[in-house]
């Protein structure tokens, strides 16, 4: 039995008229195009059609349509709109409105619910599609609904629907009990407070903002409703959006004033604004992943960090189609924005050459088979199968079929060169000639590929080296081992990829195997930057393209070769090494002869110079025992004038007492004359008590001469123990009285601090008394030269501690002097240096103490401030 089915106008719609071609695709779908630009695709097994208009074209007529490869269908526009496809197993939109299933097309809110079931939320009630049997419930204010206007849906985790509008209250729909409960703005909340977003932040608590900037918590659990609310309550606090980020954070989106952000305990409010990172206030949207608040705003889409808060943003310039951003979801790792030009795709993806990453963003809008594009205000969600809900225009619901990700890359081409910035081309002519192109001339050859100039005034000779090469191969004609003459090394490539999908979308990058480390930064130029001066070689030219997926194409490539100079050909350096080999070896035996005569006037000179040294030594050997000599004598003049000093007190006593004794004694004998015994009793007790004063200070004076006579015996430089700290004290004293010999005006304070931890050290006392009293006699000398200059406004001072740490020996000595300038601190250590004036001092002092502290394994330094004084450190080894 044969039947026929009609289709017209009033069974599909009112663009099905003016067919001009049909053909059948590998499915068995029909595609049909018209004079007004509509295609048309038919499932007759299902009995549904989709309606595809040419974005923007107001005249166009589709006559050309083929079935091509990867699931494209190809049609033509032949009122000069040119080639169009589409990609049927790509973003594949389904649009529907009131006239195809839907109660109303003003669709404002989807999402999916534990079901599988689609809610649509629209002006005039809720369309709930069972995927399952292909039916549309309708919900309305007679099966219950507060009010139809439904600009909002949420399901909540027991499973509830909630619906409000920004004018008519909200409704609870309860599925599984099959009742539906009303929230009324006279019995909740204030008159004006008209609900416009609600998130539901853990079980049974929920946020309700609104347009009038009231924030509203409200927990089912406890049954409290607490009011907040931002700013002054005015429409430019309207809350168009609400998420949580990562640490239970509220994030609210306004239309005029930024984002708010209040902490999980409700108690602190801050404000992300224009001023603080945004790129502007009026925000339209938000949505949250991990530790990233995504914002959709009237510029743009911004990115925040919870943690660092620092930004990114997306514009038109990144790849948005427009900046009005209306709704913003997330969909795994990926972010899916609605905006005024449709839907973009925006995704974190590798670099597969540096393992860094990038952003992509995808657009779906005309050219991938939209026919609405402004969207909706948050009424983006996806179902379990990927799909994507919304509205658009205000009249539609839209269903789009994501695609799978494109595995197939670009081609990649190298479509030509340019030399010194002047294009050239290769071409065969109609007599299989090759021919070179270029802007001011043609040269062609009739043997082989070798390019002979028309001008007759070019010799043969001379254009066989301009450029030569073997055939020409490839869609762009290029030339087969192609080489340049050395001069022709100024050089741009031109390049392209190939791809039916976006190809505005490609990137590419390049390489100049010969010369490049690395490849080039990838860009979506088409043409290198200009390789100057290449230097002789063979060289490989590489190009790869990608597309925004990230997917690469083999490279492909141009060899060519860039010859030489003439003297920097093989046998040109063959050349240069026979006559530099020739020279070298004339100037080798010259410089041989020369040598010799050279070598024996050397030998001479050497001799003389040598017997010249040999005395110059000898006299410096003198001097210096000379001069060390003379440092001993001023070292054994000053101990001698500080053992004087010493010496003279305690005789200063004894002498004293005795004058005294001798008139005491006189004084007896009167008394015992006159037989006063008493009185001569009392006058011995005296003398007794002066005797014992005499022999006290006698028994001192013998027993420094004793000491002084024991160093001066003790030659033999032989290690022995020693009490560091009676040795610094005692030639402290000899020090300064020996100074005092020399200047009784002079006065100084001593301090000690002496660490009484320190056991007998081994050591050569003679050595490291010299090195102590060199030390002092510097310090005395730099605070009396002080003295002077100051006039009296100044107390000179001269410290001497000891102290053991880390298994050292420590001595410091440390004046408040004139300190030693910086320039020649370096050569304080230096044999006959001095900073003392002339006749004050040899400069071996410092050189001595140096050699004598080191020979002890130790090591002496100097800290010295000017105008503040100095300190010197002597560290010796505990065990030395």
């Amino acid at each position: 039995k044969t039947s026929i089915t009609i289709y017209t106008p009033e069974n599909i719609n009112e663009n099905f008229q003016g067919i001009i071609r049909i053909i059948q695709d590998q499915e068995d779908n029909y595609w049909l195009g018209t004079f007004q630009g509509h295609l048309f695709s038919l499932d007759l097994n299902q009995n549904i059609y989709e309606d595809f208009k040419l974005g923007g074209q107001q005249s166009a007529i589709i006559y050309n349509i083929v079935d091509g490869k990867n699931g494209l269908i190809w049609f033509a526009n032949i009122n000069g709109g040119g080639i169009y496809y589409l990609d049927r197993y790509g973003y594949r939109p389904g649009n529907f409105n009131a006239t195809n299933g839907l109660e109303d097309g003003n669709v404002w809110g989807t999402l999916e619910d534990y079901t599988g079931k689609i809610w649509i939320g629209t002006y005039n009630g809720i369309d709930i599609y069972n995927p399952d049997t292909k039916n549309v419930k309708h919900l309305s204010r007679n099966d219950g609904l507060i009010a139809p206007r439904a600009t909002g849906l949420l399901e909540d985790s027991n499973n509830r629907i909630w619906s409000y509008s920004t004018f008519e209250g909200i409704n609870i729909i309860d599925q599984q009990n099959g009742t539906i409960q009303h929230l009324l703005d006279s019995r909740f909340f204030n008159e004006d407070s008209n609900i416009s977003e609600i998130i539901e932040i853990s079980p049974n608590r929920f946020v309700l903002g609104s347009f009038a900037g009231e924030i509203y918590l409200l927990d089912e659990n406890e049954k409290t409703l607490r009011k907040f609310i931002l700013g002054n309550g005015s429409n430019s606090y309207w809350v168009d959006g609400l998420t949580k980020d990562s640490k239970n954070r509220l994030w609210i989106a306004t239309r005029e004033q930024g984002v708010a952000i209040i902490s999980d305990d409700f108690k602190n409010l801050s404000w992300v604004t224009s001023q603080t990172g945004l790129i502007t206030n009026q925000t339209s949207c938000i949505n949250s992943i991990d530790d990233d608040i995504w914002l959709g705003t009237q510029r743009g889409v911004q990115k925040l960090n919870v943690e660092d808060m620092t930004t990114t943003s997306f514009t038109k310039d990144q790849g948005l189609p427009a900046n009005d951003i209306y709704a913003i979801q997330t969909k795994g790792e990926d972010v899916y924005v609605g905006s005024s030009k449709g839907f973009t795709q925006i995704r974190y993806v590798p670099y597969k050459e540096n393992d860094s990453y990038h952003w992509t963003l995808k657009t779906i809008g005309y050219e991938q088979g939209l026919n609405y594009l402004d969207v909706s205000q948050n009424s983006i969600s996806f179902d379990k199968l990927g799909r994507l809900w919304a509205g658009v225009e205000s009249q539609i619901l839209t269903v789009i079929d994501l695609p799978n990700k494109d595995t197939i890359p670009p081609a990649a081409f190298i479509t030509g060169f340019k030399i010194f910035d002047d294009p050239i081309t290769f071409t065969a002519n109609t007599d299989s000639l090759w021919q070179l192109s270029t802007a001011d001339k043609i040269l062609s050859t009739n043997e082989k590929d070798i390019l002979y100039p028309i001008d007759p005034s070019i010799s043969e000779e001379k254009s066989t080296k301009e450029m030569k090469f073997n055939g020409i191969e490839g869609p762009y004609k290029l030339p087969k081992k192609l080489e340049l003459n050395p001069d022709k090394n100024f050089i741009t490539f031109d390049y392209m990829g190939l791809q039916y999908k976006n190809q505005d979308k490609l990137s590419y990058t390049y390489f100049l195997e010969g010369l490049d480390k690395t490849w080039s930064p990838i860009t979506n130029e088409t043409s290198t930057e200009s390789y100057r001066d290449l230097p002789a070689g063979n060289y490989t030219f590489k190009v790869a393209a990608k597309n925004d997926n990230n997917i690469w194409s083999k490279p492909a490539e141009f060899k060519f070769t860039i010859l030489p100079y003439w003297w920097q050909t093989w046998w040109a350096y063959l050349i240069f090494a026979l006559i530099a080999t020739a020279v070298l070896w004339k100037i080798v035996q010259y410089r041989s002869q020369w040598l010799k005569r050279e070598n024996r006037l050397l030998e001479e000179k050497v001799a003389l110079r040598t017997t010249e040294l040999r005395n110059k030594i000898n006299q410096l050997k003198e001097t210096q025992n000379q001069l060390i000599q003379s440092e001993k004598m001023a070292s054994l003049g000053e101990l001698t004038a500080g053992i004087a000093h010493e010496i003279q007190n305690p005789l200063n006593f004894v002498n004293n007492f005795s004058e005294i004794n001798k008139e005491l004694i006189e004084e007896l004998q009167v008394e015992l004359k006159q037989g006063h015994i008493n009185e001569a009793i009392e006058l011995s007790g005296d003398i007794k008590n002066n005797e014992d004063k005499i022999i006290h200070h006698g028994k001192r004076a013998d027993s420094i001469v004793k000491g002084m006579l024991m160093h001066s015996r003790n030659q033999s430089g032989q290690k022995e123990l020693t009490d560091i700290n009676a040795l610094c004290d005692e030639y402290l004293r000899l020090s300064y009285h020996g100074l005092r010999a020399k200047d009784k005006s002079f006065n100084a304070a001593m301090e000690t601090d002496f660490d009484p931890t320190i056991k007998k050290v081994e050591i050569v006392p003679q050595d490291i008394g010299r090195v102590v009293l060199n030390l002092l006699n510097n310090a005395f000398y730099a605070v009396q030269e002080k003295g002077k200059m100051l006039n009296g406004n100044y107390v000179p001072k001269v410290k001497i501690s000891t102290e053991k740490e880390d298994g050292k020996i420590k001595i410091k000595i440390q004046d408040n002097g004139n300190g030693i300038p910086k320039p020649v601190q370096d050569k304080i250590f230096q044999p006959f240096f001095t900073t003392k004036s002339a006749g004050h001092g040899t400069g071996l002092g410092l050189s001595l103490s140096y050699d004598i502290i080191k020979a002890h394994n130790g090591i002496i330094t100097l800290d010295t401030v000017q105008n503040e004084g100095t300190t010197f450190l002597i560290e010796l080894p505990s065990n030395s």
